[in-house]
């Protein structure tokens, strides 16, 4: 089923995130916005910036709308040490405008089903979602 907390704060994030991963663990980071080959290297630069690690291009995977208005910029795992990370790579990508969504899965594969909720922060509403099937 699912919830949303809108309007959160870092604290209740950390409480919902706490709920259900742990760390360090490995996690994907996908961005999406409107923007071109700029909008990407951001969002690969807000992860490496607070990872102090490189991507490789080979971890990016790109996908365009169908009318090429927006890129979901996927990022494959890589490990985290706290939510902290997670949390400041949020901050780090949300700096720029054209980010819309942003989502972090966590796990090397993602499977979904009752006991394996995942989070979802809606960077239009500024809200966390956490969803299960």
């Amino acid at each position: 089923m699912g919830g949303t907390v809108t309007g959160a704060n870092d604290e209740e994030w950390k409480a919902l995130n706490e709920k259900v991963n742990s760390y360090p663990t490995s996690v994907n980071f996908t961005a999406i916005g409107s923007g071109g080959d700029d909008f990407v290297q951001l969002m690969i630069g807000a992860v490496e910036s607070v990872l102090e690690c490189a991507i490789l291009e080979d971890d990016v995977k790109l996908i365009l709308s169908s009318k090429g208005k927006y890129v979901s910029v996927r990022i494959r795992p890589v490990e985290v040490d706290s939510s902290d990370q997670v949390q400041a790579i949020y901050q780090a990508m949300k700096k720029d405008e054209r980010m819309k969504y942003f989502l972090s899965t966590f796990g090397w594969e993602v499977t979904l089903h009752p006991q394996s909720p995942y989070l979802f922060w809606d960077a239009k509403f500024d809200s966390i979602v956490e969803r299960s099937v």
